[in-house]
């Protein structure tokens, strides 16, 4: 559970991390506070009539946008005695599309160290969405099994406040499908070996559900992002774990013309 404070009540960083932390032992417990309260936080919306000091939280929160988040969390854990560092990288953003030659998209996240391990967190990610976006020129010609032809209407989609908590000590595993820091910063990749920018950009384009659901799902081991038909046929490999889930998929086919 999160403590409620207000972000106007508290002057230091040192002051509202206590606030926010006092009463828990457990550094999860902890650093779920803190990412919360973060995420909690109308960043950049200048609604207050107040003038903060320089460098306290409320002066921080008018003066930066929510991709700092971050930078935020940082030092806010730092604060708490979890250690913490900002990792800045390529990123599948929301121009991202499956089978895309290269990723061109950059965000910046967290990695923190929670009882005995570095853990990932992606702030932003976690508490703004993008809903209803949708690149024109999809045609949609399979339902679950059944024909269809059914063009799919374009739209920018809004940003949204949300709550995603993949996002918050995510699995290195699942996590480098999304984002992946520079070369000469690979051990942030947090996984053994780590994964080349030509694998990364090649891996298959997944979403926090499949992460997060209890059907375990996996891919064949070196699937990509694209499937080459060979006499108009192709296959494509999804194993259930969980054989409570088995049967219960459904799909849908779409084309890109």
């Amino acid at each position: 559970m999160t403590a409620k404070v207000a972000l106007e009540s508290e002057t230091t960083f040192d002051q509202l991390v206590k606030s926010l932390t006092d009463k828990l032992t457990d550094d999860i417990q902890k650093a779920w506070s803190i990412f919360c309260w973060v995420g909690s936080q109308k960043i950049n919306e200048g609604n207050t009539n107040k003038t903060p000091a320089e460098g306290t939280p409320l002066w921080y929160s008018l003066n930066k946008e929510p991709s700092e988040y971050p930078k935020l969390i940082t030092i806010m854990m730092r604060k708490a005695k979890l250690p913490c560092v900002t990792i800045r990288g390529k990123a599948k953003t929301s121009n991202y599309e499956a089978g895309d030659e290269s990723v061109d998209g950059e965000s910046q996240w967290n990695a923190v160290f929670v009882s005995g391990s570095w853990r990932l967190l992606h702030p932003q990610w976690a508490f703004q969405s993008i809903v209803g976006l949708q690149k024109p020129g999809w045609i949609k010609f399979e339902d679950d099994g059944e024909k269809t032809r059914e063009e799919v209407a374009g739209s920018e989609g809004q940003i949204v406040s949300t709550r995603e908590t993949f996002y918050f000590l995510a699995d290195p595993e699942d996590f480098i499908h999304f984002c992946r820091p520079p070369d000469d910063q690979k051990g942030w990749q947090l996984i053994k070996p780590s994964l080349s920018k030509d694998r990364y950009i090649k891996l298959p384009f997944i979403r926090p559900q499949y992460a997060k659901s209890n059907a375990k799902f996996s891919f064949r081991r070196g699937q990509i992002n694209t499937i080459e038909a060979k006499k108009g046929e192709c296959e494509l490999a999804i194993q259930v774990n969980n054989s409570k889930w088995r049967g219960q998929l459904s799909y849908s086919l779409l084309v890109y013309s």
